[in-house]
């Protein structure tokens, strides 16, 4: 399984995610935050 990735300035958020049993990948989006972006503005959806 891969794991969820989780925003670095989020701990209680990764503790949640690993509480339920998903591994948990802190990435560190700092960059990200000053150019009001986020990790979703990088992510690809996919329906199925």
């Amino acid at each position: 399984m891969a794991p969820e990735r989780v925003p670095g300035g989020y701990p209680r958020t990764a503790e949640l995610v690993t509480g339920l049993g998903y591994p948990v990948q802190v990435v560190d989006n700092s960059e990200l935050e000053k150019a009001e972006g986020s990790l979703t503005c990088l992510s690809l959806i996919f329906h199925t």
